[in-house]
């Protein structure tokens, strides 16, 4: 069961999209059809002491570490959506547990989101370039000293008449399905190992 204290709000537009770090276009995959449990698999963090699930369709990026995990994830082909993926970002001893991308702080819509007893910070804001804008959704929950961010970005192409655009509704679904089979092992006290 989950509890929106927050409405979905517009997403923001903001400058720069110089912050992307490594390679985020991929080749387009339809979107998973099967729900969450359905033949998904499992990333577990035994690190830092938690698993959630992903799409079987979706695949890990390579130089995956505990501190920083990209997941590119499976979308629908032939409209203006050119990459969509998850960071698993982890923090430790951070004073406020808050998304972990890059981004000017108060450029952005936050609100408090209850999946499953968990509480999450839910950050949207996004991103203008010339070709190339990016709208990002960050869930982040904190437990003990350990601050987990899971950083969601939809890259996607100026709108053309080439193209017809994405459904950032349809696209973004896949978000609250990880989100929602997200669990901390142990009972949620995590001592992150070295």
């Amino acid at each position: 069961m989950k509890t929106i204290l927050a409405p979905f709000p517009l997403l923001l537009a903001v400058s720069n999209l110089a912050s992307c770090s490594y390679h985020t276009m991929e080749t387009p995959i339809p979107p998973a059809s099967s729900p969450p449990g359905a033949g998904w698999l499992t990333y577990t963090n035994n690190g830092y002491g938690f698993r959630l699930e992903y799409p079987p369709d979706a695949r890990i990026a390579p130089g995956a570490t505990e501190i920083l995990t990209r997941i590119f994830l499976p979308f629908t082909p032939g409209t203006t959506l050119r990459s969509k993926f998850l960071d698993i970002s982890v923090q430790v001893g951070t004073p406020f547990c808050q998304s972990s991308l890059p981004y000017p702080k108060g450029n952005d819509l936050r609100g408090d989101l209850v999946i499953h007893k968990q509480t999450w910070l839910e950050e949207w804001f996004a991103e203008s370039g010339s070709e190339v804008n990016a709208d990002y959704h960050s869930y982040s929950a904190a437990s003990g000293r350990v601050c987990l961010s899971l950083n969601f970005t939809l890259l996607h192409a100026t709108p053309s008449t080439v193209l017809p655009p994405y459904n950032p509704l349809a696209e973004s679904q896949i978000f609250l399905d990880i989100a929602e089979t997200f669990q901390w092992l142990g009972g949620g006290a995590v001592t992150p190992t070295p």
